[in-house]
Parts: structure tokens; sequence; C-alpha cells
């Protein structure tokens, strides 16, 4: 996926987990119903069961919300994603609802509630993209609020490589407004020699390099 870029990746990851979950309860709810007679059976029963009621939430917050709508409220965001946190934190729609959430209360300029929901995705979600998705929509936060020293921090976490290309660049952002000019250059060298196969992402940290170089 080195060619996608962050919001590609999310969409991508939405849709398979919808697919796979929702699609599974749908066709397989008779083998499901088969094996609830055995200890794994039955757990296995309520995981699919826990997992196909957070789907349902989820859709009707992602299909019935939007983040333009002005006539949005936003506490239902923040009270449907509170319940898949408490309720189904064990299923990958709570990480998405938070990671929902979040960009609402950013762009609400909440900046203490975007971080908390971040941090949730983060500490319990269990896919690797979506982990790195929530570092980098945190460092924005930080470096928004002028936390660029933990912008720095988060950035230098381990993660796959179709993401170090992201992590690189918004390093160097954090560096940029730090006024560190050598090691905002010295980030965005390593985000453009890593994001070869994905023009759009290369094109855009050339163009702050040459910024920088002029």
């Amino acid at each position: 996926m080195a060619h996608l870029n962050l919001e590609e990746q999310e969409q991508i990851a939405k849709i398979k987990y919808f697919l796979r979950d929702y699609g599974k309860y749908i066709i397989g709810l008779i083998v499901v119903m088969a094996i609830i007679y055995g200890v794994s059976g039955i757990r296995s029963y309520k995981n699919e069961k826990n997992t196909k009621e957070a789907a349902i939430i989820y859709a009707k917050l992602s299909l019935n919300t939007t983040l333009t709508n002005p006539t949005v409220d936003k506490n239902v965001i923040y009270s449907v994603t509170d319940e898949l946190e408490n309720k189904y934190s064990a299923t990958e729609y709570a990480s998405f609802a938070s990671l929902f959430a979040a960009k609402t209360a950013f762009d609400d300029a909440n900046f203490t509630k975007s971080m908390n929901y971040l941090q949730w995705v983060i500490l319990h979600a269990k896919d690797k993209s979506l982990v790195a998705i929530a570092k980098l929509r945190l460092a924005d936060v930080y470096i928004d609020t002028n936390k660029l020293q933990d912008a720095i921090n988060i950035t230098t976490d381990k993660v796959e490589d179709s993401f170090k290309p992201l992590f690189y660049q918004k390093r160097g952002d954090a560096y940029l407004v730090m006024n560190n000019k050598p090691k905002a250059v010295e980030s965005y060298k390593s985000a453009l020699e890593l994001s070869r196969d994905n023009q759009d992402l290369a094109q855009l940290i050339q163009i702050k390099l040459d910024i920088l170089n002029n």
C-alpha cells in the first residue's frame, strides 16, 4: 500500500473490516449456531454477535452523519463513539469511530478530546495501520498545540513500510515549526526517498524541500 495516501489507507481498512465482519454474520449464521454448544463455539458466537452489533452501530454513525453537515449534533458522534469504546472495544469499529470523533473534536478546536480519542485508538486498536493513522493525526494535534517534541517523538515510532514516508514528512513538519531547518530538510529527504511510488506525496514533499532550499 505504499502508493496510497493516509485517507485512502483508512478507507480501505474500513471497507475491509466491514465486509469481512458484517458479511460473515449474514452468510455464516447457520455455521455459528451449529457450534454454540461447545465452549469455543459459544465464545466465537459471542464475538461474532458483538462484531455484528458494533458494525450496525458504526454504520449508523458513518451513514447518517457527516463531519461537514452543520446540522449534525457533535454530542451524538461522541456518545456513539463512547458506546463503541466501552462496549465493543475489541472490534475495529470502535477504532474507526474514535478516529471519526477525533476529527470532529479537532475541527471544533477541542484538542484535548481529540487527543483522548486518538490515544484510545493507539492503546486499543489491533490493526497496526489504524494505530499508525492515529499516531499521524495525534502528531497533527501536537503540532497545532505547540507540543512539538511530542510530535517528533511519536513520529519516530516503528511503523509498517507503507507509513514510513508519512511519518518522516510529519516529523519534518514538526521540525519546521520548531525552526529547525536542517532537521526538517533531513526528514523531508528521507520521506522523499521512501515515496517514489507515491507521485502525489513525492511532489508535495519536493515542494517543501524547494521552499526550504530557496
